[in-house]
């Protein structure tokens, strides 16, 4: 009997309203009694006061429609999992927090300027947030407001995050190569002595201000 609602286990998987709490999210399968005793568990691991919009969140029932399992992402690189601690006991909870895993393919990027930076990136199929990557990057050695033209181009070494077989956004960009004017710059991610991911030129020169 135990296996076969484990077997009609289901699982709602949504992103936070605008405006809505824990409460508003487990109203449905949790009394304000046991929302409080959730939310209590979850003490010196996250605080779902700061709930943001936007942000996705799973929740897991068995097959008498009863919550054992509450997940929610606060940003992309962990979330806060809240299970029942004791079957037997409805009232227990317990809560981690864990590092979200992706698969990581390194990706070539390239590209050449036809108007502006966030236009050719997003020309050639990627995320105008690499062009704010990539600009982040060479900000002290570029000015990509006045001096960019077209026909420089790029070259990217950067870290794609795939999950569920979907693309979930950019990691690291590993090297960067940037020709603005007839003169390229380049960037290389290295531990700094601090163990610091930070940016250096090919002649080792920091990058980093």
């Amino acid at each position: 009997e135990e296996q076969g609602a484990m077997e009609l286990a289901k699982t709602h998987q949504a992103v936070v309203g605008k405006g809505e709490t824990l409460g508003d999210i487990l109203r449905p399968w949790l009394t304000m009694p046991e929302i409080l005793g959730l939310n209590a568990a979850c003490e010196g691991v996250y605080s779902f006061s700061r709930m943001r919009a936007g942000q996705p969140y799973t929740v897991v029932t068995d097959g008498e429609d009863r919550l054992v399992r509450f997940e929610y992402e606060p940003d992309r690189e962990a979330k806060v999992i809240v299970s029942r601690a004791d079957e037997g006991e409805s009232g227990k909870w317990k809560a981690e927090k864990v590092d979200i895993v992706y698969d990581i393919q390194l990706s070539e990027v390239k590209g050449e300027i036809r108007s502006n930076l966030f236009n050719s990136v997003e020309e050639i199929g990627e995320n105008a947030f690499l062009a704010i990557m990539m600009a982040d990057i060479f900000a002290w050695e570029i000015d990509f407001i006045r001096s960019v033209q077209q026909g420089d181009s790029f070259r990217l070494l950067v870290e794609k995050r795939w999950r569920d077989g979907a693309f979930r956004g950019y990691g690291n960009i590993v090297a960067a190569e940037f020709t603005n004017v007839g003169t390229t710059f380049d960037a290389l991610l290295f531990p700094d002595s601090q163990g610091r991911n930070r940016y250096f030129t090919s002649a080792g020169e920091s990058l980093n201000r």
